[in-house]
């Protein structure tokens, strides 16, 4: 079943897209960056029962969930990264293949 973001601006996708560039790397393989997008879907799916939040901002800025979203100073803050970003648009190819479900989750419903 593909994930819908909970909004139609674009914004949870933007913020998918920015956690797997700063989480995973930029240079990191697709199944590496598609491995961090079904982190964040899979702490979605469970939700408030596993001790996540019910929505992306929630999931991405918990305490101790995404290291890269602490730090607004670190090197791999995901704001430093977006669509004008020369590997914004091959890792956003990847998280809309996550969302669609046409990339299988490489973690096995780790979250």
């Amino acid at each position: 079943m593909a994930f819908q973001p909970n909004d139609n601006s674009g914004v949870d996708r933007d913020l998918i897209i920015r956690t797997v560039l700063a989480e995973a790397g930029p240079n990191a393989s697709a199944n590496e960056q598609a491995a961090v997008a079904h982190v964040i879907l899979n702490r979605l799916k469970v939700g408030s029962a596993g001790g996540y939040a019910d929505n992306v901002s929630g999931v991405l800025h918990q305490r101790n969930a995404f290291e890269s979203w602490a730090n607004q100073r670190g090197q791999n803050y995901p704001m430093k990264y977006g669509p004008n970003s020369p590997t914004y648009p091959a890792v956003a190819k990847i998280v809309d293949g996550v969302l669609s479900g046409s990339i299988p989750d490489p973690t096995g419903g780790a979250d």
